[in-house]
């Protein structure tokens, strides 16, 4: 549809600047003519202004109407995930037994630290070597 009209009206400019090319082409030179010739071409360039700020501002709609709803749909998807995870912890609350194995566990986010530099000898006796540049 936009394609289609802007088409339409960029087909009316060329024929319309050819007109006027026509016209200015003549033996006669009426400024009244050519003035209302440049403020019909200027009308024509500012519907078509219009027809593309419109068809730009429908398409931003359309995005933003999108995105809203992808927005929506993963709030939603989101909310669900915790209210699950939330039934998941109070069973571990309220069943004894998946409490007291949730307890043994331990905390998953303690890491105990790991000694391995511990078990491996250094040599201390280590030179340094000094380059001297020469000019």
């Amino acid at each position: 549809m936009y394609s289609s009209k802007l088409a339409e009206h960029t087909s009316l400019l060329k024929k319309r600047e050819k007109q006027h090319a026509s016209q200015s082409r003549g033996n006669y030179h009426d400024l009244d003519i050519y003035r209302r010739g440049l403020e019909d071409l200027t009308q024509q360039l500012d519907a078509m202004d219009q027809l593309k700020y419109d068809h730009y501002e429908t398409v931003a709609e359309h995005t933003r109407q999108v995105w809203s709803t992808i927005l929506k749909r993963t709030t939603v998807a989101a909310r669900a995930q915790v209210d699950i995870l939330e039934k998941v912890s109070d069973k571990g609350l309220q069943n004894d037994c998946l409490g007291r194995m949730i307890a043994s566990a331990g905390d998953p986010f303690d890491i105990p630290s790991i000694h391995i530099i511990d078990k491996v000898t250094r040599v201390e006796a280590v030179q340094r070597y000094r380059y001297f540049i020469r000019y």
